[in-house]
């Protein structure tokens, strides 16, 4: 390969390792979350009745560095009135707004001062399976089928969807567009099935980024199908000139990656990824690095990937 493609594999090693989320990260969402929980349980006279458990990007590993959110799962008795529950969060947490996707979303200050956002989805258990209040049509959860599926594409990929969700998540808020998490997911899912080179190394992973553009052009307008519970979403089309000027960009990224032109190629894929596209040795705070819960945080033993998946 001579001098040619010199500084991919290192530019998204660590471009991935700084978006990792770090301990501080994690543990002051979940603690936030865990002051939620603490609340909602004592709505009900018999606190283990309500299931509580972490879901969307912290629990599946997709979240990234600098995060302000968390996702829970309220698993609630098919009688309990939410506005209970909205009653007890606005007592403690003040201001409790709905949001478009049926979630109760409050506003916490962690212990260093920060805001962030803990977003509840109250869900009965039915015929159907969980199916989430707040919803003209329902939707239902299935947060075991949501991990299992993006389980078997990094299986397959060599790590590769999730990585690969990680750096859309940064793009699509660098431009602004609202394309729904789990829509991004399934897309990936999806997308390291059928690429062409989704067992190789960091080295390819610029053209990871320019193929996935590519085939993104051409998804519009169309289904995909959650895998949590089988419903089917569409996805719109508002980002579309968004993507195409991404897949330009990269493009000519990848052309200046080859002739390992390292600044003139940071640049272009700057375009796409904003600040965040960080060089090797930027990161000063250190990412999750695994299992290891620090002595001084009791009772936030990590479970699976990195966090307690039940609260």
């Amino acid at each position: 390969m001579g001098g040619e493609w010199r500084n991919v594999f290192h530019r998204f090693d660590g471009f991935i390792a700084a978006l990792h989320p770090t301990q501080d990260d994690l543990f002051e969402l979940l603690a936030a979350a865990k002051e939620a929980a603490a609340i909602l349980r004592a709505v009900y006279a018999a606190g283990d009745e309500l299931e509580l458990h972490v879901i969307g990007s912290i629990a599946k590993g997709t979240a990234v560095h600098r995060l302000a959110a968390i996702d829970v799962l309220a698993i609630v008795q098919p009688d309990q009135n939410p506005a209970a529950l909205v009653a007890a969060l606005a007592a403690r947490f003040g201001e409790v707004r709905g949001t478009a996707a049926g979630a109760i979303s409050i506003a916490a200050k962690t212990e260093p001062g920060h805001d962030v956002r803990v977003d509840i989805y109250p869900a009965a258990l039915g015929a159907r399976g969980l199916a989430a209040f707040g919803h003209s049509k329902s939707s239902r959860f299935n947060p075991d089928a949501e991990g299992q599926a993006l389980a078997n594409a990094n299986l397959m990929s060599g790590q590769k969807a999730c990585h690969l969700i990680m750096m859309l998540r940064v793009w699509r808020d660098a431009q602004g567009l609202a394309l729904p998490s789990l829509v991004l997911d399934a897309l990936v899912e999806e997308f390291v099935r059928i690429w062409l080179y989704n067992r190789r190394s960091f080295l390819f992973y610029d053209w990871m980024i320019r193929d996935f553009f590519f085939w993104l052009c051409y998804q519009a307008a169309r289904d995909v199908a959650l895998f949590r519970s089988g419903e089917r979403l569409p996805i719109g089309r508002d980002w579309v000139d968004a993507a195409e000027t991404a897949y330009a960009t990269t493009v000519e990224a990848c052309r200046l990656e080859r002739l390992s032109a390292d600044q003139a190629a940071r640049d272009r894929w700057g375009t796409i990824f904003g600040d965040r596209l960080l060089a090797v040795g930027d990161v000063e705070e250190t990412p999750w690095a695994g299992p290891a819960v620090p002595p001084s945080r009791p009772g936030l033993a990590p479970q699976g990937w990195a966090v307690p998946q039940r609260l």
